[in-house]
């Protein structure tokens, strides 16, 4: 996936489920847009971002020729993994975002 803000592209994005777990999912997910409605679909109502992992870099020329950018320029890259409520793993998202393009603010939760 690639998003975009105002038609300038920002991150590229990879999200990985277990395939046995999670079969069919790819189909569920184009039908509601949404991997926490399709989860729901599989009986996961509520799940927790368990680990987050973000590192600079230079990016790939796949990675700059997507965000339109300079191979020189560092991108962020962010590995996150999300766990359903028996700690299980279930998501690994993989996303690189244009280094100069985004802010990330991260905030003590209560």
């Amino acid at each position: 996936v690639i998003g975009e803000a105002d038609g300038i592209p920002i991150s590229i994005g990879d999200t990985y489920l277990p395939a046995r777990r999670f079969e069919g999912f790819a189909a569920i997910y184009r039908e509601t847009m949404s991997i926490t409605k399709a989860l729901v679909r599989f009986g996961i109502h509520d799940y927790t971002r368990e680990t987050t992992r973000v590192i600079a870099r230079n990016p790939s020329q796949d990675e700059a020729q997507h965000l339109r950018q300079s191979a020189m320029t560092p991108i962020l890259a962010v590995e996150s993994i999300d766990i359903d409520g028996d700690r299980r793993p279930i998501v690994y998202h993989e996303t690189r975002f244009a280094g100069e393009r985004v802010q990330f603010v991260v905030k003590r939760g209560d």
